[in-house]
C-alpha cells in the first residue's frame, strides 16, 4: 500500500505546484495554497485513517504542527515565486529531497556516498545556473 500511497503524493505534489503557479497570479496567496493541501491531506491521510492506521502519539503532535506550519509556509513562499517565474519556481520548489539530505548531513551528521555528494553537487551547479540565466 505504500508504494502506492508514494505515488499518489507524487502526482498530487506535481499537480499541486501546477494548480498553485496557475492560481498564485489570479488569486490571493491563501486561495492559492488551500486546493493542493487539501487535496493532498485526503489523499494521504484518507486512505491511512479509513484503514484505521492513522496513529499519532501525544508527544509527537508537536513535531507535526511544525512540519505542516512549514509546508504551508513553503506553498506559501512557492506561490510568490510562482507569480513571477513560474518554471524556475517549480525547479526550486522540487528541491525537497536536496534540502533533506543537507539537513541530514549536518543535523544528523549522516555520511552521504561519493555518489550522492555527486548528485547533490549537480543539483547544486544545474540551480546556480538557472539562476544566473534568469537573472
Amino acid at each position: 500500500m505504500m508504494p502506492a500511497l508514494s505515488s499518489a503524493e507524487v502526482a498530487v505534489s506535481g499537480l499541486g505546484m501546477f494548480s498553485t503557479g496557475q492560481l498564485a497570479g489570479a488569486l490571493p496567496l491563501g486561495w492559492a495554497a488551500i486546493p493542493s493541501r487539501l487535496v493532498g491531506s485526503a489523499v494521504l491521510l484518507g486512505p491511512l485513517a479509513l484503514g484505521g492506521r492513522l496513529r499519532i502519539s501525544r508527544s509527537a503532535i508537536p513535531a507535526v504542527l511544525l512540519v505542516a506550519l512549514s509546508d504551508i509556509g513553503a506553498i506559501l513562499v512557492f506561490s510568490l515565486g510562482a507569480r513571477e517565474a513560474p518554471a524556475v519556481a517549480s525547479v526550486f520548489g522540487s528541491q525537497v529531497a536536496v534540502v533533506s539530505a543537507l539537513g541530514a548531513i549536518v543535523v544528523f551528521r549522516e555520511r552521504p556516498s561519493r555518489l550522492q555528494l555527486a548528485g547533490l553537487c549537480c543539483v547544486a551547479i544545474g540551480a546556480a545556473v538557472l539562476a544566473v540565466t534568469r537573472a
